[in-house]
């Protein structure tokens, strides 16, 4: 081999070198820089302000007689207006049924002013931050069935649950059946047909309300496979009997125009019931308005039958 022969990267000037050793360092401050970024994106949770979409009035105006004049029966919505027009002849309006006996833990948060919460939505927390002095109910979906038996799955917001804390509002958690990104209509009816395990699941609900120090529990079952309102009324009946020696609020979603239902017979075993008078239009229908201001007076006087209430503006009472 030649002696003056010169590796292949060979230089005599050190330029090279020093190139290389920057080139080395900013890859390095990079490299950092990125795993911090991705390390703080992860323990961070920011919640960004988005713009809120606002409809201009006489569009909406125009789309709700639309839908009005489609959907809604000429019948039906001369009946209520009716209605409406005579509770305005009373007097000493109530939200709530006069003959209603409600423990003192309930009288507590009269007049209700609730929101629900969700933990899948970013918006959700951010309304909830937004919101929290004008609210004092939430109704946070964190309990689900888990199986036939009457065991239950918890998902617990912890960073929701202390902002609810601090604000001292009424945590009531909402006990649904579903999962798995469907509704399973078939697990509440396995449980609720057996008395062993409507006991089962309630004595779990109990566990965890007493775990958490919640203030009560919101039912929310839904698209169930039922043939009659038999069984639904006694499950409902047994909770709020073991519920209420401890103290807890009981309250029911319930959906208009639904036969799954007997709202006259709920009733009675809850302290308060939020009727459902979104979904006019979702994602499996046409395009359309959500919950339309007529929509919602109709379906509101559809669930107040049952109650033996009348309607005047946003105020209930009974007739």
């Amino acid at each position: 081999m030649d002696s003056t022969s010169k590796p292949v990267f060979y230089s005599s000037s050190p330029s090279r070198w020093k190139r290389f050793l920057w080139a080395v360092k900013i890859f390095a401050i990079i490299l950092l820089i990125g795993v911090a970024s991705i390390l703080i994106s992860l323990f961070h949770k920011q919640v960004f302000k988005l713009p809120s979409l606002r409809e201009q009035l006489v569009l909406s105006q125009k789309e709700n007689t639309k839908y009005k004049s489609e959907d809604i029966q000429l019948a039906e919505t001369k009946r209520f207006v009716d209605l409406a027009k005579e509770a305005r002849l009373h007097e000493g309006h109530d939200f709530y049924k006069i003959d209603k006996v409600l423990p003192g833990e309930v009288r507590k948060y009269k007049p209700v002013r609730a929101g629900f919460y969700v933990n899948w939505d970013i918006q959700s927390k951010y309304s909830l931050k937004q919101n929290a002095s004008k609210i004092n109910m939430v109704l946070p979906e964190w309990l689900s069935i888990k199986d036939t038996l009457g065991n239950i799955t918890s998902d617990i917001d912890t960073s929701a649950l202390n902002i609810m804390r601090k604000n001292h509002m009424a945590i009531v958690p909402m006990l649904t059946n579903y999962s798995n990104n469907v509704w399973v209509g078939n697990n509440v009816h396995r449980i609720i047909i057996s008395p062993l395990r409507r006991k089962n699941l309630i004595n779990n609900l109990v566990i965890i309300l007493d775990q958490y120090k919640f203030n009560g529990v919101n039912i929310d079952f839904e698209e169930l496979k039922e043939t009659t309102d038999e069984y639904m009324i006694a499950f409902q009946k047994e909770l709020y009997e073991k519920l209420h020696p401890k103290d807890y609020i009981v309250t029911q979603d319930i959906a208009p125009f639904n036969e799954d239902y007997n709202v006259e017979a709920l009733a009675k075993y809850n302290d308060f019931l939020f009727l459902m008078g979104y979904d006019q239009h979702n994602a499996s229908s046409d395009a359309g308005p959500v919950a339309p201001y007529c929509c919602i007076w109709i379906r509101l006087g559809n669930g107040l039958r049952g109650c033996g209430c009348y309607l005047s503006g946003s105020h209930i009472n009974s007739a």
